[in-house]
């Protein structure tokens, strides 16, 4: 009978041994996963997963190089939806305008945050919002309002970046959908004699005029105060627009950038307060009285008028120009036809 001097195997025990320079790998009994722990500061200690002892390894390497850099490991509890409300509450709300971040949230709300909120932010993968994208447009939102999406969501992971809460940018390796917007079309002037003939009589036809023959924004135009409005050399100076945000009063905010502070020239004719105006002189004499009646118009002849237009630069017409009305007899007509009746 012979015996073995080799000693006994223990492949067994060394599979849950860590390997050099692994750290604390090891696997539960309980489920089987692989872990590994990596130390913190102040006593604190951080556990990584994995399926595998490689998967777990790699994600400690990783982790090690971060400590030993300074930085902070993700959280693996934060999802996507946590981390948008804090981005709303402590960048957007204190670094935008008022209106900006009115538009973030409404978006991050309504989109974002039901169809990826739920998700790990550490464990967001362009696969996830690229296909998050190209649903939203199948189920018929407008292909610039998925555009407006996907920039909201890289601004606010640029922002996890910055805060090394993820190692890269997903939204940035996600396309949108691909296609092309509906072209805009201007009015015509046909367009516009139409809506101004339509407008008649409004209540904002005057301001409908206004905005056809400036090209302002309606919150620019209702912002113009008259210290903006140059009627003698005809232009308007835009300093302010008028907004309103959700229950909060009206209110006049500066334009976004400088560029927005303009001049624009004014060929609209409404600007200037209304007086009553005098009736047109005729180019004709005014038809004698009747017999046995006299004319009670108090109004001074036409040489005894004023004039408001300096004489320096204006010379009288010549009569070969236009010819004199000949006298108002009952065969005659004056040359000038009478004005329409409105």
């Amino acid at each position: 009978m012979t015996f073995s001097t080799s000693a006994p195997t223990r492949r067994h025990r060394r599979a849950g041994r860590r390997g050099n320079h692994e750290g604390g790998i090891y696997q539960r009994q309980s489920d089987g996963r692989w872990c590994a722990s990596v130390s913190l500061e102040g006593g604190k200690r951080r556990v990584i997963y994995g399926k595998t002892r490689e998967e777990v390894a790699a994600k400690l390497t990783v982790a090690l190089n971060t400590v030993r850099q300074g930085q902070n490991l993700p959280s693996h509890r934060l999802t996507l939806g946590a981390f948008l409300d804090q981005w709303l509450a402590d960048v957007v709300q204190q670094r935008n305008r008022p209106s900006t971040a009115q538009s973030y949230e409404f978006y991050v709300r309504k989109y974002i945050i039901p169809g990826l909120g739920r998700h790990q932010l550490t464990k967001l993968t362009p696969q996830q919002v690229q296909r998050f994208l190209n649903e939203r447009h199948a189920a018929g939102l407008a292909l610039r309002t998925v555009q407006y999406i996907r920039a909201i969501l890289r601004r606010a992971l640029n922002q996890a970046l910055r805060w090394e809460l993820v190692s890269r940018n997903v939204a940035t390796l996600a396309d949108p959908p691909s296609g092309r917007s509906p072209e805009m079309r201007p009015l015509t002037t046909d367009d516009a004699r139409a809506l101004l003939a339509a407008a008649r009589g409004h209540r904002h036809e005057h301001l409908l005029a206004f905005l056809l023959g400036t090209g302002l924004r309606i919150g620019e135009a209702l912002a113009l105060r008259w210290s903006d409005v140059d009627l003698d050399q005809g232009v308007i100076t835009v300093r302010h627009a008028l907004e309103r945000l959700r229950s909060r009063p009206w209110r006049l905010a500066v334009p976004k950038s400088e560029s927005g502070k303009r001049l624009v020239p004014s060929s609209a004719p409404p600007l200037r307060p209304s007086a009553p105006s005098a009736p047109a002189p005729s180019s004709c004499a005014s038809p004698p009285a009747p017999p046995g009646k006299t004319s009670t118009s108090s109004s001074p002849p036409p040489s005894a008028r004023p004039t408001t237009r300096a004489t320096s630069t204006t010379t009288s017409r010549s009569s070969s120009a236009r010819p004199a009305c000949p006298p108002r007899t009952a065969s005659t007509t004056c040359a000038t036809p009478p004005r329409p009746t409105s």
